[in-house]
């Protein structure tokens, strides 16, 4: 059976000298694993559109619940991305974030969207990577059924001095800090509101905010270990962004 569906590639895998294996996140199959057959030649038609990041619009066969590439109509490559190291390795780490979240044979719309958006505006915007990628991992978390409740406090719904637990998701104010885990963080205003506002912005409009250096670093190091703690696991791609 011949399908057609728009995709991103988010990981490829050299198979011998010509072919290649690739993981896509699709629109209308989430994430599905491609065979490619001489994707590795210059010649090959397929070798553009195999490459990663490449965002293409896919035929694809489908056979026994297995895929192989019979055509692609490239739409987008995002070459900016590789004349900057911290760049290419932050868009890399987002790949395997949105591998991880990415559901097989499901609807991926949001998450798809979201996250050709994100490398559109890191490969042609110099804003600033700390706020995208805090942004980007809780956008993508939020569209994956990780969306923290940042209401008020959890139980007494008051809406100041107000702790975010890493491992429930949720508020607790000062007040009700009997309650509190081990793993609890106070927020100030500011970052809360920030946090807030990039949970309930559109996508078009969700990198739209500053936050002072200091704030935004508290920020990254609460979003990052949120989403660690969430997810449970470990990503090299990220160890190695940390590093540079």
């Amino acid at each position: 059976m011949h399908i057609n569906t728009y995709g991103i590639v988010i990981k490829t895998i050299n198979i011998g000298e010509r072919d290649k294996f690739l993981t896509i996140i699709t629109a209308d199959y989430g994430k599905i694993s491609v065979f490619s057959k001489g994707a590795n030649s210059l010649k090959s038609k397929l070798a553009s559109a195999s490459n990663l990041f490449a965002y293409s619009k896919f035929v694809l066969f489908k056979n026994n619940n297995k895929y192989s590439l019979n055509n692609a109509e490239l739409i987008e490559i995002f070459y900016n991305l590789r004349n900057d190291i911290n760049k290419l390795s932050l868009a890399q780490y987002f790949a395997e974030l949105t591998g991880v979240l990415a559901v097989e044979d499901a609807n991926c719309m949001e998450l798809l969207n979201f996250f050709l958006n994100t490398l559109y505006l890191l490969s042609t915007k110099d804003k600033n990577l700390k706020l995208i990628k805090s942004v980007f991992e809780l956008k993508a978390l939020s569209y994956s059924g990780y969306m923290p409740d940042l209401e008020g406090c959890h139980h007494c719904d008051k809406n100041e001095n107000l702790f975010f637990s890493y491992k429930d998701g949720y508020l607790l104010c000062g007040q009700c800090n009997h309650t509190l885990p081990k793993e609890c963080v106070l927020l100030t205003k500011g970052i809360l509101t920030a946090i807030r506002y990039i949970l309930t912005a559109e996508d078009g409009k969700v990198f739209s905010f500053t936050l002072d250096e200091k704030s935004l670093n508290i920020m990254s190091e609460i979003v990052e270990k949120y989403l660690l703690l969430q997810l449970d696991h470990r990503f090299s791609t990220l160890d190695f962004y940390s590093k540079l």
